[in-house]
């Protein structure tokens, strides 16, 4: 089975106007993005495989934020799909796009559009990440499918591209998916590949309740933060073996394997205002919480270029192995990521298998790692 898109946007009928829910200012703010940075002179990279979206879409929407519309490139690397053939593919395409585009207003957007077939993975990640005409510094991943629908042959090359990335500086944020535990026919968890690769940021979603605490998000008998286990993909180095949130592990086909655990971090996963089709659409899903991290690394990397000290790159090992970093997160607890409330994992305090190691003080996070660039060019021990 080819791989389809598991990480949905778009759920209510569509709307003239645009309906109340989180403005991009308020979460902004909520998470303390660096106010003073904007993305400038960083590139997103947001990989595609349907739908597509209407320039005049974009202009619709940045207006109604009172923001210019971002400088947006399309890159066809087969027959663009014309407009809504399939309207939550053009949904997808819209969120990813526009997430990115209002959290990060100085970065380049460039959207990679490849056939959904596995072929068509690696030929856009590859157009990707050697694309020396915009030079991308993240890629931002809103697609994918469970382990089990992959070839061996094709997560192999894609693991040694997303390495290839690491190596050059490249941050990639996938989203975890919307399937929670994503139990099969045979009631075993699954988690998501590109998500589980140990070379990318796995991105799960929370929700605020009424009281504005943050909680896993959950749309009962619908939706929920992809995480768990992977089946087919070891455990990096740079993670602890199994914490307190597996120590109850949820039914897995390979259940002896000692694979990577995600997600890594998360961010809010609904609900956006999206316009496309000439209307406004509830956006949600890890994909949103994958664009919002893209924006977020974008406005990092402007911080750090502007100091003369390299973009944040392969994140991950710090993320685990410096306490510094995982401080400058907030540690979701409450929640748990099975839609149907059977089994699953449950949010707990530091990082869990529903939204890793939490959401960010984009501040904090950004004073850290302009501490631990410093500190390496000096020769210091952090």
């Amino acid at each position: 089975m080819s791989p389809g898109v598991r990480n949905r946007a778009g759920k209510p009928a569509g709307q003239k106007s645009p309906p109340h829910l989180f403005t991009v200012q308020h979460l902004a703010e909520r998470y303390a993005f660096p106010s003073a940075l904007s993305g400038k002179g960083e590139c997103i990279a947001i990989l595609e495989f349907g739908g597509s979206v209407a320039a005049n879409d974009f202009d619709r929407y940045f207006l109604s934020l009172n923001r210019p519309v971002p400088d947006i490139h399309f890159e066809n690397l087969s027959a663009i799909q014309p407009l809504n053939v399939y309207s939550e593919h053009d949904k997808e395409v819209a969120l990813d796009i526009e997430v990115a585009g209002a959290f990060a207003p100085g970065a380049r957007i460039v959207a990679y559009f490849s056939t959904n077939d596995e072929q068509g993975w690696i030929h856009a990640v590859s157009r990707a990440l050697y694309d020396t005409k915009h030079r991308p510094s993240v890629l931002c991943i809103s697609w994918g499918a469970a382990e089990d629908w992959w070839t061996e042959d094709t997560v192999r090359v894609l693991n040694r591209l997303f390495a290839e990335a690491a190596g050059m500086g490249i941050t990639i944020c996938a989203a975890s998916g919307d399937d929670g535990c994503a139990t099969n026919g045979s009631g075993y968890c699954r988690v998501n590949f590109p998500a589980s690769s140990p070379f990318v940021l796995a991105c799960g979603g929370t929700v605020f309740h009424a009281d504005g605490s943050e909680v896993v998000w959950n749309v009962r008998n619908r939706f929920a933060s992809g995480g768990g286990i992977s089946d087919i993909l070891e455990r990096p180095s740079w993670q602890s073996r199994l914490c307190a949130a597996t120590s109850k592990i949820a039914p897995r086909r390979n259940s002896r394997f000692d694979g990577r655990q995600l997600p890594d971090v998360a961010g809010p996963a609904g609900d956006y205002n999206i316009y496309v089709g000439g209307c406004y659409h509830s956006g949600m899903g890890t994909s949103a919480a994958a664009a919002f991290w893209s924006a977020l690394v974008a406005r990092i990397n402007e911080g750090l270029k502007t100091r003369g000290l390299p973009p944040v790159g392969f994140l991950n090992p710090l993320l685990y192995k410096d306490q510094k970093v995982q401080q400058t997160f907030h540690s979701v607890t409450e929640g748990q990521n099975d839609p149907f409330a059977v089994c699953g994992y449950r949010a707990c305090p530091a990082w869990n298998p529903c939204t890793g190691w939490g959401t960010p003080h984009g501040e904090k996070l950004l004073n850290r790692l302009l501490e631990l660039s410093r500190g390496r060019e000096s020769g210091q021990r952090l």
